[in-house]
């Protein structure tokens, strides 16, 4: 495990879920708290950096590092022959870069953790698209509305750095991008898109840029379909996670209010008529829901490294996406300049 935060909190007791796997080494750029954690959470190995961890006999390597920092890490993990790879999304900072990749990644077996796919109630409406309960996909408009520990604390880090990659774009954006196109089909273009970073700007140490905080995007999927989309880190409004999807037949609402962002979901569907046809809560998780949905993704990860198969969502994924925030980037710079 590369990541003492995300990767100590969720990757580690994730992978611990799965049998026959052994965390075997957990790394932090400070070897202090590498130790700490180690020690904390079992881990017989503490490494500082990625190259000393990199160094073990590994089948598998799990990232969960700022997207800079996890650019460089995926290079080096690509350079030991035949090390499967779970990363967490965005891949990188640059599109460019992280297209780069591609090449290095040939015969190994990749994992992105788009997790919320994991989720009964996110595949229960993607099979009501699929069967076209709806009818005719009309509109979809999405809601993320946090107010982070960042954004309330007024700390800045690489979350809140615009040239670490962070920001509202890559931490959740990021996962509505995917998840359009996993229940949609592709996305043709992007149509609209405007990135706001004035609340992180109140706390942005001099010779930084704040990242995004809040990000209003328009979409085009396939069919003339348009998403509408706002996201945001620093809305006192939240917490709130909503699809809305409207057909010709009817409405589904997949919505979360609840402070764990991946537990808490419930989908209803109505027909044109406002009749309740379909209401479905997401289990309950006895912990933090993100264990459980990426444990689910870890698992076929593991399946797949010890077949030496693909696993999905791989690497395509992650590269795709990473354009699709460079092309929300890129229209909203556009719109800056006509305006």
């Amino acid at each position: 495990m590369a990541g003492l935060g995300f990767g100590a909190g969720v990757h580690v007791p994730a992978f611990r879920a799965v049998p026959g796997v052994e965390v075997v080494a957990i790394a932090g750029r400070d070897r202090a708290r590498a130790e700490e954690a180690a020690a904390r959470l079992d881990i017989p190995c503490a490494c500082a950096g990625l190259d000393e961890l990199l160094d073990r006999e590994l089948d598998a390597v799990s990232l969960a590092l700022p997207p800079a920092a996890n650019e460089s890490a995926l290079v080096s993990a690509f350079g030991v022959s035949g090390l499967a790879v779970f990363s967490e999304k965005p891949l990188g900072a640059s599109a460019e870069r992280v297209q780069a990749l591609a090449a290095r990644s040939a015969g190994r077996t990749i994992a992105v953790d788009f997790e919320f796919t994991e989720l009964a109630t996110f595949r229960e409406l993607k099979r009501c698209i699929d069967e076209r309960s709806l009818g005719r996909i009309v509109s979809v408009e999405v809601e993320w509305l946090t107010h982070s520990w960042a954004q309330r604390s007024r700390s800045f880090s690489w979350k809140t750095d615009a040239e670490q990659g962070g920001g509202a774009l890559a931490l959740l954006g990021s996962h509505v991008l995917y998840l359009a196109e996993w229940m949609f089909g592709p996305i043709e273009r992007v149509a609209t898109a405007v990135l706001e970073s004035e609340a992180t700007g109140r706390f942005t140490p001099p010779g930084r840029r704040a990242a995004p905080d809040t990000v209003t995007f328009s979409l085009m999927l396939h069919g003339d379909v348009p998403l509408r989309a706002l996201v945001s880190n620093a809305s006192p409004a939240g917490p709130l996670h909503r699809w809305t999807v409207v057909g010709e037949g009817g409405k589904a609402v997949l919505e979360n209010r609840s402070t764990d962002y991946v537990a808490g979901f419930r989908l209803t569907q109505h027909d044109e008529a406002g009749n309740l046809l379909r209401a479905i809560t997401e289990p309950a998780k006895a912990a933090d829901g993100r264990i459980a949905a990426v444990a689910a993704l870890a698992a076929r990860f593991v399946a797949a490294a010890r077949a030496g198969e693909a696993c999905r969502p791989g690497l395509d994924a992650g590269v795709r996406v990473q354009d699709l925030m460079a092309a929300v980037v890129d229209c909203a710079a556009l719109e800056r300049a006509v305006r």
